[in-house]
């Protein structure tokens, strides 16, 4: 075998194929068996050759790895040779899409492995904590996470939450499953995991270069969906203009209240006649704090809050202050 093939099998392990698939993927680049140069034991045998090879000195290139690194939570994915459980903590960006903040092999799901997992991890992430922690009901989780993000609201997969939750879940291990298979060695493991994150961020700049040399067409007349244009990335905007054409069109307001120095106005949605939401405002440095809470858990101002700050009451109680 060439260098050129054998460097071939090599990189083709991250697409998890094998020494065969190697051989019949390099008789298509070469237009033919005859042209191959190489049998396919040779490509087995080669393939073969790098696991053993590998696997003789597997724990001490993966160190040698990630401290070479150095100086340059769905826990439900499987296993890989050396039964350690793979954990990767997955959040979401700003094109709405799954992304990976990090990820840990453990040997076990303890609550003395996660302790371990989830203090390295906040430790690699200077010590800033997640506002919001969503996990399945698994026991260890339970106790180990208010116990290490002590700032951090702990959710946890409840029946009315679970299609969203299950759904990014299993996004997350179909991504990685295309990368990764269960009894990889280590050094393996570490070649497919990077080539997994680097098409991920493949991914998010080829979004990102599209959002910028693209626009979403505008759905009103406000400068505030200018402005939003400007600043949200296409999908986040896409969501933004949702609440902003209902606070137009169907959002209302009822009535106020007063609770000492804070005025609490109560506004209706025509969508949903039977409900109403409250919003506080504080004249003192113009903050509203909104009942639904869509922007302490999305990011994003409801329609609620739109309508709020769209309506003449707020317009006139601005003035008079």
């Amino acid at each position: 075998m060439t260098e050129v093939q054998k460097q071939f099998v090599t990189k083709v392990k991250v697409l998890k194929l094998g020494g065969v698939k190697a051989y019949r993927g390099w008789k298509e680049l070469c237009r033919g068996y005859d042209n191959i140069g190489a049998t396919e034991v040779d490509f087995k045998n080669f393939a073969r050759d790098i696991k053993t090879y590998i696997g003789n000195f597997d724990a001490q290139m993966f160190v040698e790895n990630l401290i070479e690194r150095k100086d340059t939570c769905n826990a439900t994915y499987g296993t890989n040779k050396y039964d350690m459980v793979f954990v990767p903590f997955t959040g979401v960006d700003h094109h709405k899409r799954c992304i990976t903040f990090g990820a840990g092999l453990i040997g076990d799901e303890s609550i003395e492995c996660y302790t371990w997992l989830f203090k390295t991890f906040l430790e690699a992430m200077g010590g800033c904590q997640p506002r919001i922690i969503i996990t399945d009901q698994d026991k260890s989780m339970k106790s180990v996470v208010p116990e290490v993000f002590k700032e951090s609201t702990h959710a946890y997969v409840s029946m009315s939450g679970l299609m969203r939750v299950t759904s990014r879940s299993e996004s997350e291990n179909s991504f990685f499953d295309g990368f990764l298979t269960p009894h990889l060695t280590l050094v393996e493991f570490w070649v497919c995991y990077e080539s997994a994150l680097e098409a991920q961020r493949h991914k998010q700049s080829k979004l990102n270069s599209d959002n910028k040399h693209s626009e979403i067409p505008r759905k009103t007349k406000s400068n505030v969906e200018v402005h939003a244009s400007e600043m949200y990335s296409h999908n986040i905007f896409k969501d933004f203009q949702i609440e902003l054409v209902a606070d137009f069109v169907d959002c209302r307001f009822k009535d106020v209240e007063k609770i000492d120095e804070t005025k609490i106005y109560i506004l209706t949605d025509l969508r949903m006649p039977n409900k109403s939401w409250n919003v506080a405002y504080s004249p003192d440095n113009m903050e509203i704090t909104c009942s639904v809470l869509c922007f302490e858990r999305m990011g994003l101002l409801c329609s609620i809050a739109f309508g709020f700050y769209t309506t003449k009451i707020f317009r006139k109680y601005k003035n008079s202050t």
